[in-house]
C-alpha cells in the first residue's frame, strides 16, 4: 500500500455507502441492508466494468492483447 492513489481508491469505494447511510439518517429513514447492498453491487459492478476496459485499453495499445487471443 505505498500508492497514495491505492487509499483514494480505497476512500472512493467507501464513499457511495457511506453516503448513501447519511441520507438515510439525515431524513430519519431507516437503513435498510437491502438497499446498501443494491447501492454497492452497483457501484462495484460499475468500477468491475471500468476496470476491465483499463485493462483492454492497455493491451490493445502495447499490442499483448494478441498474444492473449492467440492462445485460446
Amino acid at each position: 500500500l505505498k500508492s497514495p492513489l491505492t487509499y483514494l481508491a480505497i476512500l472512493l469505494g467507501i464513499a457511495p455507502l457511506l453516503i448513501t447511510v447519511i441520507i438515510l439518517v439525515t431524513n430519519d429513514n431507516p437503513v435498510n441492508a437491502n438497499t446498501m447492498f443494491s447501492v454497492g453491487k452497483w457501484f462495484f459492478s460499475l468500477i468491475g466494468l471500468l476496470f476491465v476496459i483499463k485493462t483492454i485499453t492497455r493491451d490493445t495499445a502495447q499490442g499483448t492483447i494478441q498474444l492473449f487471443l492467440n492462445q485460446t
